[in-house]
């Protein structure tokens, strides 16, 4: 993924890190949860990153976290917590079934 991004994007510089060697996120920009960490039935209200990790990131970056259900979850509300700008994973779920609705029909 990291690759493709680096050909399709070469101005974006991206890193890809493990959950647990997560420590400083303040030169980030975006933290995408692509994981299931959080979803209802896939350890609801845990967040796969740290809250001493998230307080780290500036005000002006994004926590977009791809989990749809529930909304708020415990990722999302650390980041409102904390004063940082977030992306609801709903929003991805619509839009790629609008868009497989369109490829498929």
């Amino acid at each position: 993924m990291a690759e493709t991004l680096k050909t399709n994007f070469p101005n974006v510089q991206t890193e890809c890190k493990q959950l647990e060697s997560l420590t400083d996120l303040s030169k980030f920009k975006i933290l995408v949860n692509t994981t299931p960490i959080g979803m209802r039935g896939k350890a609801m209200g845990i967040s796969p990153v740290d809250e001493n990790v998230i307080k780290t990131m500036d005000k002006s970056s994004i926590i977009y976290d791809i989990v749809y259900n529930p909304l708020k979850t415990e990722l999302i509300k650390l980041a409102k917590k904390h004063e940082i700008q977030t992306i609801y994973g709903l929003d991805m779920l619509i839009y790629q079934g609008a868009k497989a609705f369109e490829i498929w029909t």
